[in-house]
């Protein structure tokens, strides 16, 4: 199967992700009603309620900590992540940032899903090849009928009936990542098991302890609340630590975590920092 990514022009790619008038309505719809829900605060907190229902922390962090927290996620994971994959099958960044704000600007709106609409988070997981689908879907289970309306559209994008089928195609580079997606959304209905395997994305640097550690941290739902529940509580020392944090500190990590990425660091060749392996030393294994 072509990748339409791959193999059209960059303008008929452009033109392909505007869409109609149609779908242009319907991007400026979805970004109002985005910016409806980033502004609505009591929703958020909602939100973040639910995340204690379901398991997923013991106490939301607030809403100070989940910001500079995901400004760290960018930073130190999502950001290197999609450089480095992109990069090592020639695409170029920017211009496939570019693609997916013409496609879907609400998927570049709320980088940590919370304050996103249940469609902008579907879009977002169809448009983009994810390293895991994990931390999506565990944000999409916020609705009684997340996982269905993700399982149904993946199938759809496989079939090509999807009413966004065009514009999606002209992002998302792997025809074949839907058939992974979909494998993985079924087996983690029945599991709700973070640790269900999926296929990882290449890149050059994924076996760096750093990349590692980012993305065992980051790569769920749980494990990005955990973190940014242990970022300071005060609007100055969160900018104190913004300022001088210029890689992710593996003390805010979860040990297991940081004890894995040394494992899998180490198993793939690369060295671990002898400051982690000290740290390390002194925890109960």
């Amino acid at each position: 199967m072509k990748s339409a990514r791959l193999n059209e022009s960059p303008l008929k790619l452009m033109l392909r992700a505007i869409g109609g008038p149609k779908e242009v309505a319907l991007k400026f719809w979805r970004m109002a009603e985005s910016f409806a829900l980033i502004l609505n605060v009591p929703e958020s907190t909602r939100r973040l309620r639910k995340f204690k229902e379901l398991g997923y922390c013991d106490e939301p962090p607030n809403h100070a900590q989940l910001i500079v927290a995901s400004f760290d996620q960018l930073r130190f994971y999502i950001v290197p992540a999609a450089y480095d994959f992109y990069d090592s099958i020639g695409i170029n960044f920017n211009f496939h940032q570019l693609l997916r704000v013409l496609d879907d600007p609400v998927a570049v709106m709320d980088p940590i899903g919370i304050r996103t609409s249940k469609n902008g988070i579907i879009g977002h997981l169809l448009q983009v090849v994810h390293t895991s689908p994990l931390y999506d879907l565990q944000l999409l289970r916020m609705w009684d009928d997340g996982l269905d309306e993700m399982e149904k559209q993946t199938a759809q994008m496989i079939d090509g009936s999807h009413p966004r089928y065009k514009q999606i195609s002209a992002v998302n580079e792997d025809p074949r990542y839907f058939v992974r997606l979909l494998d993985f959304i079924r087996r983690y209905r029945v599991s709700l098991d973070e640790n269900e395997p999926f296929e990882r994305r290449s890149g050059v640097a994924q076996y760096e302890f750093m990349f590692l550690l980012a993305e065992y941290q980051f790569r769920s739902l749980p494990g990005f609340l955990r973190y940014a529940g242990r970022l300071p509580k005060t609007t100055s020392k969160l900018l104190r630590h913004y300022r001088r944090t210029k890689k992710l500190d593996f003390r805010l990590c979860d040990v297991d975590v940081c004890r894995r990425a040394a494992r899998d660091a180490n198993a793939h060749g690369r060295p671990v920092p002898e400051d982690v392996m000290l740290y390390l030393a002194q925890k109960p294994a």
